[in-house]
């Protein structure tokens, strides 16, 4: 409880904003709101933290990245079917798009099959199956937008980050 009230009292003296201050993990069984901060008791009473907000939208994040894997499964499935060449598209046209309806087909015959030989194989092989596809899939970075909210954790120079991050050890200290 001394150790956190360190941190967090730190961060309040230098603006910074904190979430939660909680004493103890897991669920949280009481708490209350004061001064724009969750005070909470939870479960576990070992210890305790005070967590202070990202300087980026975590949801965003993972949204960009799922979209990003999404992109490049597609690049991946485009890449696996023929190429589209003047011949194949007015074979394609003659024949009402069954052509392409055969490709499609096979494709998801394709996929099936690589599936079902997914779901057979041991556990082991397909942490390295699921490696390899990843490594096969091309996933592009995504740009993570970040917040440039001076009273952030992360945004602070370094000093003040240093004294917040010292400050429980520094309470224990003169609580000694």
């Amino acid at each position: 409880l001394i150790h956190e009230a360190g941190h967090y009292l730190a961060a309040r003296a230098f603006g910074i904003e904190v979430e939660e201050f909680a004493v103890g993990f897991g669920p949280k069984l009481a708490g209350f709101t004061a001064w724009g901060n969750e005070f909470n008791i939870r479960a576990l009473p070992l210890g305790g933290y005070v967590r202070f907000p990202e300087n980026y939208n975590a949801t965003l994040v993972d949204e960009l990245q799922k979209q990003a894997v999404e992109d490049a499964k597609l690049e991946l499935q485009k890449s696996k079917l023929p190429p589209k060449t003047l011949g194949y598209r007015v074979a394609n046209l003659l024949s009402l798009g069954s052509v392409e309806r055969s490709d499609q087909k096979a494709l998801q015959e394709q996929m099936e099959s690589e599936l079902d030989d997914y779901e057979q194989m041991p556990w082991w092989e397909k942490v390295q199956a699921t490696q390899k596809r990843q490594k096969d899939l091309n996933v592009k970075d995504v740009e993570i937008p970040y917040d440039d909210n001076p009273n952030l954790l992360q945004n602070r120079p370094w000093p003040e980050r240093a004294v917040v991050i010292s400050g429980g050890v520094i309470f224990n200290l003169l609580l000694s």
